[in-house]
């Protein structure tokens, strides 16, 4: 055997031989004794770094120590309690979800925690859970939060709990299910006088409308938000609504606006030193500098995305960045890596529950497949995208997928499918004021019915998808339209 290896075998069972021959009164005063003498050597941040082990050995010395003393176990038992909650703190915040999950969850089920301690941990568990993509598990703790804080009267943590179910609601279930919680969340907020949770509540409830209002009611709502969280001074709310805010700008084609409001949520977020927050945005701005055709910029923050999703363990950052950067191989023509990366994306999304994210790049693709005429396989990977956002009640990306369904139909001589799609996907575009796609897929929809020899409404359509490229001023987007009118009527197509 080597020396080493020896040595270290030889020293266990010393060490263990050693304890094991102590009485368990002394064995528990020896646990007490390490908690003594580490908090009368260690600085604060040495404790936060051992507090979990610490939080071990007072649980070892209440076990051990026989005693009538009630007192001195109630005493043990708050130390413990105080470490457990030290050791959650320092977990969460270097992004060691599952550590600090199983943390919150001792400090919820011990018995010196007050009701508060209980739900303010299972809050704090659920969060973690929600990002690490265990939705059922995460919405469980936010129920037990609900319970205790209403039998206690909490508000503030009530109000938490009642959100924090919306939330995970609205990722499995979509918007309208998750609304009505959403709604209470701010009912309770408001009673408790908490200004910053109001001000989450109602950019929530913003995005949450977003699906079936149009971009200018959104942008009101998110403004609105955004005041009440700079008045309640809450910095890390802000930066999410900035977040939101810059996404709507970006689908109303307003792309300047957009990327001066994801560098300003990236300003938010750095300052606030919120890796998941930075993720998020960073992320988007890469889908923004994709769409505007800008692909080492987009490549550049795709990646800084993935790994800042890497760093704080957040799943659902981390499949969304995989999912972008599917996106972003398909913009640049790189088609065969693209479908590789949009099967992995799929599987990422899949582990982290979120249909929505799961929907769009299954639309993604489908997309893919349309402009690669592989239109057998386009079609049911539409269809099972169009599923996920008709559950979800997802208005606009609805309407995408139905929009590229017709065009499949239409490829394939399916005439009255695809005049059903088209008009169908053309009412919810217009609805949720989706005029990029709107625009796109009028378009189509005008040369299909050109080449049917159904002139009239050909005409009309014509008119109103070249209204719609003019006010997003996408001048290349017209020309693709005028160039494929021309051919069409021409009779060369």
């Amino acid at each position: 055997m080597h020396a080493e290896v020896a040595y270290l075998f030889c020293h266990a069972l010393l060490r263990d031989a050693a304890y094991t021959l102590q009485t368990p009164y002394d064995r528990a005063r020896l646990h007490s004794l390490v908690v003594d003498v580490v908090e009368a050597a260690f600085g604060a941040a040495e404790i936060e770094a051992v507090a979990a082990d610490l939080a071990d050995h007072l649980r070892s010395a209440q076990a051990l120590r026989s005693t009538t003393n009630l007192r001195e176990l109630r005493a043990l038992a708050e130390r413990e309690l105080r470490f457990l909650e030290l050791a959650a703190r320092h977990a969460k915040g270097r992004y060691w979800n599952r550590e600090a999950v199983a943390l919150w969850d001792r400090v919820a089920g011990h018995a010196a925690a007050s009701t508060i301690v209980r739900t303010s941990a299972l809050l704090e568990a659920g969060q973690l859970m929600a990002h690490s993509g265990s939705l059922e598990a995460s919405r469980e703790r936010f129920e037990q939060a609900l319970s205790l804080a209403s039998a206690e009267g909490l508000r503030n943590e009530a109000g938490h709990a009642l959100r924090g179910i919306g939330i995970t609601c609205a990722q499995t279930s979509g918007p309208a299910l998750a609304l009505p919680w959403v709604e209470r969340a701010l009912a309770a907020f408001r009673e408790a006088g908490n200004r910053s949770g109001e001000g989450l509540a109602l950019s929530n409830l913003a995005q949450l409308h977003r699906s079936t209002s149009r971009p200018e009611d959104t942008l009101v709502r998110m403004r609105e938000a955004r005041a009440v969280q700079r008045t309640a001074g809450d910095r890390k709310g802000e930066g999410s609504t900035v977040n939101n805010l810059a996404n709507v700008l970006k689908d109303a084609g307003r792309r300047e606006e957009a990327e001066a409001a994801y560098h300003e949520g990236l300003q938010i977020a750095r300052s606030c030193n919120d890796l998941q927050l930075e993720a998020t945005l960073t992320g988007n701005l890469a889908a923004l500098y994709r769409d505007w055709r800008r692909f080492e910029d987009a490549d550049r923050e795709n990646l800084r995305a993935l790994e800042l999703a890497r760093q704080c363990g957040d799943l659902r950052a981390n499949a969304v960045g995989l999912a972008n950067r599917a996106m972003l191989m398909s913009a640049a023509g790189r088609h065969d890596a693209a479908i590789e990366a949009y099967a992995t994306a799929i599987s990422a999304l899949c582990d982290a529950s979120d249909r929505f994210w799961e929907g769009i790049a299954l639309l993604n693709l489908g997309l893919l497949h349309c402009r690669l005429k592989q239109f057998t396989v386009a079609e049911p990977t539409l269809l099972n995208a169009l599923s996920v956002f008709s559950a979800l009640r997802e208005r606009a990306s609805e309407g995408v997928a139905l929009g590229a369904l017709a065009d499949v139909y239409a490829a394939t001589a399916r005439a009255r499918q695809a005049d059903e799609a088209y008009t169908s996907a053309l009412a919810l575009l217009e609805q949720a004021g989706q005029l990029d796609q709107e625009a796109d897929f009028r378009g189509h929809y005008a040369v299909w019915l050109r080449v049917q020899g159904v002139n009239g409404q050909a005409d009309a359509h014509f008119t109103r998808a070249l209204e719609a490229y003019e006010k997003l001023n996408d001048g290349r987007g017209a020309q693709r339209l005028r160039q494929r009118w021309d051919e069409v009527s021409s009779g060369s197509a």
